[in-house]
């Protein structure tokens, strides 16, 4: 049986915010997001939500009493967690729009599987400040490529461990990529 291509594998495909407005996608986003708010521990400050898409991850870190900000790099998608409200711009984990040492926290909910991650992190330990930490939500190609996100990471000076949520599920089975300085 051939391998089904999902329509985000294919060379520049973007996701449309419809795609995202489903009740379904909300309360998976919301779940995702409330468990990398655990698995981050901080209680305030200045949080950068990587792939923000429609602004479910960013409404709940708000939510939570942080002051968040969101970047995509689908300006629709930005445009739409704008019309929420949100604070959201364009920008990707390769190109984060913000100055150097901004954030205390950093969470990324199914984003980081599409990104280079050498240049992910180089550009994460860029924006967070000292003793900033960092929750990465992804679905990694195998155990080898979470492996070496985790390495590339460290590469750039952070303690990193990998936490991984229903691991005899695989359709439950959640990685998070837990970044500490």
């Amino acid at each position: 049986m051939a391998k089904k291509i999902k329509p985000e594998d294919q060379v520049g495909y973007t996701f449309a915010p419809e795609e995202y407005e489903s009740p379904g996608m909300k309360r998976m986003q919301e779940k995702l997001t409330a468990r990398a708010i655990e698995l981050l521990d901080l209680e305030e400050g200045k949080i950068l939500d990587i792939g923000c898409g429609s602004g479910f991850s960013t409404q709940v870190l708000y939510d939570y009493g942080f002051d968040v900000v969101g970047i995509d790099p689908n300006e629709e998608m930005v445009n739409k967690a704008k019309e929420r409200k949100l604070d959201c711009v364009v920008g990707s984990f390769e190109k984060i729009p913000f100055e150097s040492q901004t954030f205390d926290g950093i969470i990324s909910i199914s984003a980081l599987q599409w990104a280079d991650y050498k240049k992910a992190a180089k550009e994460v330990s860029r924006v967070l400040k000292n003793k900033a930490k960092a929750v990465m939500q992804f679905y990694p190609e195998s155990e080898k490529d979470a492996i070496r996100a985790a390495r590339l990471f460290a590469d750039q000076g952070f303690k990193t461990e990998l936490a991984i949520d229903n691991p005899e599920n695989p359709k439950k089975k959640k990685i998070f990529l837990l970044l500490d300085r």
